[in-house]
């Protein structure tokens, strides 16, 4: 999984990217809270950041298995672990900063519909590292988010029943509506 994030001006959705795998290729958008990540409220000096919240996706497209993602598949909300933090009490003007956390996202629900049936599908990802950069400015006394990013390092053998999982339910699958013709 690889997901670039973006400060949360207020105005919705600021992250987006990939979960792929052996048999997975899915891009998916959406947004986290304004008060997790933003470049409009900043954060105070001493202040704490971080911690856990929701990832709200709203758009999804891909593959998983030989499946495509039709337009206006669902997909639902998630919750995504990290730890907090705590900014910089004595910044000077223009300074940067950044942080790495461990973090992991809960099962992403993804809800793929054609005219006569409803596939659910729940994509699981290993732990992996939240990067977030902020700079300060002295005349609002704050840290304002600049850019981030979420990725997890693929284990083989989890990568291999991933796959193993997605092939048996597409061969069950095809078993079933290969009876009923």
């Amino acid at each position: 999984m690889n997901f670039n994030i973006y400060p949360n001006g207020g105005s919705g959705d600021n992250l987006g990217g990939r979960i792929f795998g052996p048999g997975v290729n899915v891009f998916a958008g959406g947004g986290s809270p304004n008060e997790w990540f933003n470049d409009d409220l900043g954060f105070a000096p001493g202040s704490t950041g971080g911690g856990s919240t929701t990832f709200f996706f709203d758009a999804v497209g891909g593959n998983i298995g030989s499946v495509g993602l039709l337009p206006g598949s669902d997909i639902f909300s998630s919750t995504f672990d990290t730890n907090s933090f705590i900014f910089p009490t004595s910044p000077h003007n223009l300074q940067t900063f950044t942080v790495t956390l461990p973090g992991s996202i809960g099962a992403i629900m993804i809800v793929n519909c054609t005219d006569t049936e409803c596939d659910t599908y729940n994509l699981y990802t290993n732990s992996g590292k939240l990067t977030l950069s902020f700079i300060y400015y002295s005349a609002s006394d704050a840290w304002f988010g600049t850019s981030g990013s979420f990725t997890t390092t693929p284990e083989p053998a989890t990568l291999g029943l991933v796959a193993f999982g997605i092939g048996a339910a597409a061969w069950r699958k095809h078993r079933i509506n290969a009876r009923a013709t």
